[in-house]
């Protein structure tokens, strides 16, 4: 669909903590009651703390699986008590306000939704009926103006559209461009769209898109790094060229989708006509489908759409069809009895790695984030909707377009509930830092191997799913500070100047800029003589700062179950850092 590592060793704050903490002695930090043997009481002893100085808590909760949903306490006090003049709320929660309906930027969820699992399961598990599935390829030899019927799924009922080829075979190298039609004066269909415009679309996809760092194709680029789409044997229809659909309207007036792909396209088509059979909407084979009445005044976001769409392709072998085998689509984790295809086609609990990969997916090709900073080559710019979900998930608002919408605020977030999650704010983000910090090569890992969810972060990554989402936390609220220390310096956000300026092509063809700013606490603790309470499900972030007035040491605790993973990040009001405990 369209329209998120860090690592280092900072060890858990226990009964002794680490460097810059106090001995955990009583007298050096506020008690807190109630500590369990599966809880932990954090203490920093904060030095050198002037009034105006901030003390910035981050705090992930965590569990053994993705599902877990059972609400978790974090405590939180210091020894400092402060009461600003009209505080009506100890803890204040930032809240945003929806003034308009967001655009969904792929549509791949519901274009894939309540597809039987028992349709992939005989794929798999029958050798001989995989043997007898005809392979047609539909638009190999035939000429420029060719006119087929496909399926369009991401309607509430899928309907069927008329499309018509636009370019000759030897005109592309991996991809079919299929266009919606219209009537010429003879009253025959045409496609909508230029010969022109076909073959600038199959250029960027086949063989140079400007935007790329070494001027590669979308195709290259993304399977270099992604994975290969279903392509042995030419994939479900035999054709290895991508079928790249671009089409009139998709969605409605209230929900506007820029693409998607569909698992249902693995499957092998069924007759329409034919009323005995069980139809499963398949156009057999390997399709991305483009909003572009929507997207055509923008070449740069038909370019990102695309190769986030096309990333989703890849991703739909890697996890299902494995060229054709579909070994392992069954079952995936036994304890919570998901499978392959549910997770990839209604999301689950997964929605933040499918929907950020698949951003990253775009910038790889520097058609997201990745030139946002720069900003004098307009080939080499990002683009205005990967940065606004960006700038939505962290400051809770939009100027997506001058449409006047406001997304509701989703900072913090649950990495792996679906409800809460903005997937491509968080995910992007999440991304782009394992980009940043692991290289490309693990990023690369994690798109090929056939896991989801906390599996694929720990096998790819070697570590515990809570430790990689906390140093992602850390570098979120680290993201935009000045004087970060040499060892957390890879925690922070690549390609997307957070805190400043990004660059973008406006709807007149020129640059434009989006300013991003920091992370906004969602927290802001006043403390008193009581610890303050907050619960959230596991896989959160929680991000509070600790509003205190003092010239001295000052003494924070944190009280979180013995799963969390807590730091404490000391800057000055101006963003600048002078400890992390």
């Amino acid at each position: 669909m369209r329209r998120y590592f860090a690592w280092m060793a900072v060890a858990l704050v226990v009964a002794s903590v680490a460097a810059g903490c106090s001995s955990g002695g009583d007298d050096a930090a506020p008690s807190v009651p109630g500590v369990s043997g599966a809880e932990q009481a954090a203490k920093f002893s904060v030095k050198d703390f002037e009034n105006g100085d901030v003390c910035r808590l981050v705090v992930s909760t965590n569990d053994t699986t993705a599902d877990s949903r059972e609400l978790q306490s974090v405590k939180l006090s210091s020894d400092v008590f402060y009461t600003p003049n009209n505080l009506k709320e100890e803890v204040v929660a930032k809240e945003g306000t929806s003034a308009g309906q967001a655009p969904v930027l792929c549509g791949f969820c519901k274009a894939s939704s309540n597809i039987k699992a028992e349709s992939f399961d005989a794929l798999q598990s029958n050798s001989s009926a995989k043997a007898t599935i005809p392979v047609q390829p539909r638009w190999q030899g035939q000429e420029a103006g060719h006119v087929e019927t496909l399926w369009q799924t991401f309607s509430n009922e899928p309907v069927q559209v008329t499309v018509a080829k636009v370019l000759d075979d030897s005109e592309t190298k991996h991809c079919n461009i299929l266009s919606y039609t219209v009537s010429d004066a003879d009253g025959r269909l045409v496609p909508a769209i230029s010969h022109d415009e076909a073959l600038a679309i199959a250029q960027v996809f086949d063989t140079a898109n400007p935007a790329d760092r070494e001027g590669k194709g979308i195709y290259e680029r993304i399977t270099s790094t992604c994975g290969n789409e279903w392509s042995a044997g030419g994939g479900r229809d035999g054709d290895h060229k991508i079928n790249i659909v671009l089409l009139d309207n998709i969605g409605s007036d209230t929900s506007i989708v820029f693409g998607y792909v569909t698992a249902r396209d693995l499957l092998p088509a069924v007759d329409p006509n034919d009323t005995k059979a069980d139809q499963n909407y398949s156009n057999a084979g390997e399709y991305v489908y483009l909003n572009y009445g929507t997207l055509g005044s923008s070449t740069h976001t038909v370019a990102s759409t695309l190769a986030h769409e096309f990333t989703h392709l890849t991703q739909l072998n890697q996890k299902i069809a494995h060229d054709g085998s579909f070994v392992g689509t069954g079952l995936i984790r036994a304890e919570t009895q998901i499978d392959a295809v549910t997770c990839l086609t209604n999301m689950m609990d997964h929605l933040s790695l499918t929907e950020g990969l698949a951003e990253v997916g775009a910038d790889l090709c520097g058609l997201g984030v990745y030139y946002a900073k720069q900003g004098t080559d307009l080939d080499k710019i990002g683009d205005l909707y990967s940065l606004d979900a960006i700038y939505r998930y962290l400051n809770g608002a939009s100027v997506v377009g001058g449409d006047g919408y406001v997304a509701p605020t989703q900072f913090p977030t649950a990495f792996f509930d679906s409800e809460m999650v903005d997937a491509y704010g968080l995910g992007h983000l999440f991304g782009l830092h394992v980009w940043g910090y692991y290289g490309e090569d693990k990023l690369s890992e994690l798109y090929k191997s056939p896991l989801v969810g906390v599996e694929l972060l720990e096998n790819v990554l070697n570590a515990r799913a809570g430790d990689i989402l906390h140093r992602y936390d850390l570098g979120l609220v680290l993201s935009g500070a000045s004087n970060v220390p040499s060892d957390y310096e890879k925690y922070v956000i690549p390609f997307v100047n957070i805190g400043g300026d990004n660059f973008y092509l406006g709807n007149d063809g020129a640059a434009a800029s989006l300013a991003v700013s920091r992370a906004v606490p969602t927290y802001k603790v006043y403390p008193k003589l009581e610890p303050k309470e907050i619960s959230v499900i596991p896989w959160s972030n929680i991000y509070a700062d600790m509003i205190c007035q003092t010239t001295s040491t000052l003494n924070v605790t944190a009280q979180a179950p013995g799963t969390a993973r807590i730091n404490l990040i000391h800057e000055t009001s101006s963003g600048v850092v002078k400890n992390i405990y």
